[in-house]
């Protein structure tokens, strides 16, 4: 018969990098300001950090939480440079990495 599977052999760096990964995720969708679609914005971010090592997921997440900051506080001021983005989906702005636009 198959060998069951040992649970607590489980390979600590896999748990590490997933949580690495959704804490990360975390981080910057709790800034979002629309806030649809976790599910597939998580699936989305999971595809997109899958080939990057932990400092380029850090330092894009960090780059994500900036933009989102920018972009709000810009709103904040009157100006009309980024309007519409408090209603721009979040799976769009992924999908399109909007966090790149030439600002």
């Amino acid at each position: 018969s198959p060998k069951k599977k040992d649970p607590t052999n489980l390979d600590q760096s896999k748990i590490a990098r997933s949580k690495l990964v959704e804490d990360a995720f975390d981080y910057w969708w709790q800034r979002y300001p629309k806030k649809v679609a976790r599910k597939a914005c998580l699936e989305k971010w999971k595809t997109k950090t899958k080939s990057m090592d932990d400092e380029k997921i850090r330092a894009l997440t960090n780059h994500i939480a900036d933009d989102i900051q920018l972009r709000l506080d810009d709103l904040a001021s009157g100006s009309d440079k980024f309007f519409g983005f408090d209603r721009l989906m979040p799976l769009t702005y992924l999908n399109q990495e909007r966090y790149n636009d030439d600002i």
